[in-house]
């Protein structure tokens, strides 16, 4: 049976959908972002002119095929503490393999903004975890996080650094770094970074996570899970420890990390 409706049902519709509000083309804008890329689909874009930008990057690259993101690596400016500075190379991500390849064959030697780019494969996206497996460090693991987890730190970084680094990025809400008990200031090698909001730390891990360097060491980054405690992972890391070998050890593993992780919290 027809309903004599149906013509003016579409056509306000339509309607709708030509006028979007903001807040929706926001939404939607954010929707693609989050949608899963296939492997292989992110490229490392070098020597990119210093005045380049994320939009004029993914304009670029979008003439191939439909671009996921597309950022410029940035730093903190020395003389604008509130400013940013491009460090001269980004990473563009396709949703499909086929894309990512084509654009490295057809946009390789390619002007933008009067640069020859210079483009490879990235690895980056992906870890590896213990026993071989292949982790893919994805934006999508982000959830409702604002902390991230900084792995690979040199010894020599201090808190000053890791705050000028991070926090040209938006405000923190915390900067965590675990010590070695009974070493003075030394400590373990990574620590926790915490925004006040989700944009900002989605901002900073799209910029750090593929190739950041600090005295000649790059960064190793993940999302954190805000609800997961340093006793979760002090759990979960002395059970690690003790598989395969006597269970008796599981309370001394545990205190001896239960050391380790002391926190440096100066805020």
């Amino acid at each position: 049976m027809e309903h004599s409706s149906t013509n003016d049902d579409e056509e306000g519709e339509e309607e709708v959908r030509a006028k979007p509000a903001k807040g929706d083309e926001k939404n939607d804008a954010e929707a693609e972002e989050e949608a899963e890329a296939e492997p292989e689909t992110t490229l490392f874009v070098k020597n990119l002119n210093f005045e380049t930008t994320d939009e004029s990057l993914r304009a670029k690259f979008e003439a191939v095929g439909e671009v996921r993101s597309a950022v410029v690596s940035k730093k903190r400016d020395p003389s604008k503490p509130t400013s940013t500075l491009s460090m001269g190379f980004g990473f563009v991500q396709y949703f499909r393999r086929a894309d990512a390849q084509r654009a490295l064959k057809e946009l390789q030697g390619d002007l933008l903004d009067g640069h020859s780019l210079e483009l490879k494969l990235s690895h980056r996206e992906s870890t590896t975890e213990a026993g071989g497996k292949r982790k893919t460090i994805s934006l999508t693991d982000q959830g409702d996080s604002t902390k991230l987890l900084v792995r690979n730190l040199p010894f020599q970084a201090s808190r000053k650094e890791l705050q000028q680094l991070f926090g040209a990025f938006g405000e923190l809400r915390s900067l965590r770094i675990p010590k070695k008990t009974g070493s003075g200031d030394a400590h373990r090698g990574f620590g926790f970074v915490d925004y006040l909001t989700k944009a900002d730390a989605k901002r900073a891990f799209e910029a750090l996570v593929h190739s950041t360097h600090l005295y000649g060491r790059r960064l190793v980054l993940e999302w954190a899970k805000s609800e997961e405690t340093l006793g979760e992972l002090r759990e979960k890391t002395a059970e690690h420890f003790a598989t395969g070998a006597d269970r008796r050890a599981v309370g001394k593993a545990k205190r001896k990390i239960a050391e380790d992780l002391a926190v440096i919290d100066d805020d």
